[in-house]
């Protein structure tokens, strides 16, 4: 019986019974894409620490371990892919109609994956951190072909210690790009946007002390973030949509990238309903029927000639394109395009300003290899000049059972608290 059995377990007769460990951050599956971003993150996390606690040493006077405790006082980070799914995205019904004749594609597939980073505090792990990025492959029609958005991404700031909060998320973003390129994405897309104030976009509690960024603050943090892309070769040229598509006169709104949740589809579609509502008004109406028949016959009398002006179907200036122009001239800088060094990567999407060369020439470790015929190459080193060892490594779970590491690519990860982040958000 059960009072026997304490008994014996008292008087060290028989051992008593392990409870079992609860589930932790740990335990959830690891994919190739988590196993990248985590083993990335915690060699550039233990670098910083080891930087910050010897300045604190030096500046306090204080033993190394002493400073390194002291800034060390959050626990360990877990890094995990919650959601890989394939999904489409339909092409609204006036974009589709406009651009039938180039042959427009109906939708566009693509991969939605997102991330999640936990840390241990007080012996919980808490989950602090969310990003969902959007693939599209090979197999995407232009414009959309081998192009990566960045959807939402979203935290809470519990982060310990706090001051490493924005050098953390920076390097999970910055290892997926990292990521991206290597498997042959070409550009990377981000909307500067932070949400209304009441908003949220993934969690929907966060301290009352937490700060919204605002738009200039938000955009800097993304482009410091492609700024260390460029001194590491990950990234070549930063630009926006505006200076990229926009603004050039001889490109029509066909060949703007379409992103599931992005800007572009829902103006576009306004903005060809206004042009379609225009041109219904145009010819109706006696009095402007008028004013055309005198104006014309005006043109005769004087001996000019009428060039009526170039549709955009026959390589005209886009009124679509012309529209978007003046919608998103003052916050241009928002849509951020960055060309992923990758293997088929033009030299002229390379090109960097000056001073990230001169980064480049002068700190050789620092560049990440690309590609080799068609396979990723890892050999990146940390700071010391020391090869990163492959993720091509068996694992074992805390059981020393083998772990199995899933392909993000190709295997559904279906989780219904993440797969959308309004799933998420209504909890």
């Amino acid at each position: 019986c059960l009072l026997d059995k304490r008994k014996k377990e008292d008087e060290g007769i028989m051992k008593p019974s392990a409870i079992p460990e609860a589930p932790s951050a740990k335990d959830i599956p690891r994919t190739k894409l988590s196993e990248w971003l985590e083993r990335d993150v915690h060699t550039k996390v233990d670098l910083r620490m080891r930087e910050l606690a010897e300045e604190k040493a030096e500046s306090e006077n204080i033993p190394y371990e002493t400073a390194y405790k002291a800034l060390s006082a959050g626990g360990p980070l877990t890094i995990r892919q919650v959601t890989s799914t394939d999904r489409k995205h339909e092409v609204r019904d006036l974009m589709k109609a406009r651009y039938a004749h180039k042959n427009y594609p109906e939708e566009f597939p693509y991969r939605c994956k997102c991330i999640v980073v936990f840390q241990n505090i007080d012996g919980v792990d808490v989950v602090l951190f969310a990003l969902y990025v959007y693939e599209h492959g090979e197999d995407n029609p232009y414009p959309n072909k081998r192009t990566v958005y960045v959807s939402y991404l979203d935290s809470v700031h519990f982060m310990k210690p706090r001051k490493m909060r924005t050098f953390i998320y920076h390097e999970i973003l910055i290892s997926y790009l990292d990521y991206a390129r290597d498997k042959g994405y070409q550009q990377a897309f981000i909307w500067a946007c932070p949400p209304l104030k009441g908003d949220d976009y993934i969690f929907y509690a966060k301290p009352e002390d937490q700060k919204t960024p605002k738009d200039v603050r938000l955009r800097q943090w993304y482009l410091d973030m492609l700024e260390d892309c460029q001194r590491r070769n990950i990234v070549g040229k930063v630009s926006n949509m505006y200076d990229q598509y926009f603004s050039d006169k001889s490109l029509d709104a066909s060949i703007v990238p379409y992103f599931e949740g992005d800007y572009f589809p829902g103006e576009a579609e306004n903005i060809i309903k206004e042009l379609n509502d225009e041109g219904k008004k145009g010819p109706g109406g006696s009095k402007k029927k008028s004013s055309s028949k005198s104006k014309k016959s005006s043109d005769s009398t004087n001996g000019a000639s009428l060039v009526p002006e170039k549709s955009y179907k026959d390589g005209g200036r886009d009124p679509v394109m012309q529209k978007f122009c003046g919608a998103i001239e003052g916050m241009k800088e928002s849509f951020i395009v960055a060309f992923l060094n990758c293997k088929s990567a033009k030299p002229e999407n390379l090109i960097v300003p000056k001073e990230i060369t001169e980064y480049r020439e002068q700190n050789p470790s620092q560049i990440v290899v690309k590609m080799e015929d068609g396979k990723p190459t890892r050999r990146k080193r940390d700071a010391n000049g020391n090869v990163i060892p492959s993720i091509d490594q068996k694992h074992v779970d805390r059981l020393g059972r083998p772990i199995r590491v899933l392909d993000d690519d190709t295997e559904e990860i279906d989780c219904e608290f993440f797969n959308t982040r309004q799933c998420f958000l209504d909890l």
